[in-house]
C-alpha cells in the first residue's frame, strides 16, 4: 500500500513544476538538523511535502 502511494505522488510530481528547499537549524547546543521540503502545485492549490530529515552532532575543535 505504501509503495503505491510512493508510486502515485512520483507520477504527480512528473507532471507538474516543482522547487526544492533545503534549511538548516541549530536546535541545541550541538544539534543541527537539515530538512528538504518540496512544493508543487497539486490540482490548483500549492502544497508542500518535507523529503529528507537528518540530524547531525556537531563538533568543534579549537586550534
Amino acid at each position: 500500500m505504501i509503495e503505491d502511494l510512493k508510486i502515485k505522488f512520483v507520477e504527480q510530481l512528473k507532471t507538474t513544476k516543482l522547487s526544492v528547499q533545503m534549511d538548516e537549524s541549530t536546535l541545541r547546543d550541538s544539534e543541527a538538523v537539515l530538512i528538504t521540503y518540496l512544493r508543487y502545485i497539486d490540482k490548483v492549490d500549492f502544497a508542500e511535502e518535507i523529503l529528507f530529515r537528518k540530524s547531525f552532532s556537531m563538533i568543534f575543535i579549537m586550534s
